[in-house]
């Protein structure tokens, strides 16, 4: 089952974004829940601004995406954007975790966003994630490139 996180659920949060953290190609920094936080809390009061969605069996969070809505630096309209998106690992590959996505683009046109933007990490992301957004109507727009100093 799918619900929006609760101050209760916070740690679960904190938990699987540690987990995508630690599996992520950002796994060389420095790990801090500052803006792990930041979103949380802002979800809390203002879920047009920010939201936490969790996937949830048997009574424990096994999933999350989380997202914010922010207009573009050349743009009046909001774009909904996926910051993170985690299943853990003996929860994946099924209808209930995918529905994660939709609960997020239900969300994004509730808060008038003009779209909503995945993404994909290289080399990260689940095998097959780049066809399941296309499946969805996402289309690339851009890649991103880090430099690690």
């Amino acid at each position: 089952m799918l619900k929006l996180a609760l101050e209760e659920d916070r740690e679960d949060f904190v938990r699987m974004c540690k987990n995508f953290f630690d599996k992520s190609p950002f796994k060389g920094m420095t790990f801090a829940r500052t803006g792990i936080d930041a979103v949380f809390s802002t979800h809390l009061v203002d879920k047009t601004q920010a939201i936490v969605i969790l996937y949830n069996v048997d009574g424990k969070n096994v999933g999350m995406i989380a997202g914010i809505a922010s207009s573009p630096l050349f743009a009046e309209e909001a774009i909904a954007s996926e910051l993170a998106w985690w299943v853990d690992e003996d929860y994946r590959n099924n209808r209930e975790s995918s529905k994660l996505i939709y609960a997020f683009e239900d969300w994004a046109v509730r808060v008038g966003a003009y779209g909503s933007s995945l993404a994909s990490i290289k080399g990260f992301s689940p095998e097959g994630v780049i066809k399941f957004y296309e499946r969805l109507g996402y289309v690339e727009q851009e890649n991103n490139y880090l430099k690690v100093f």
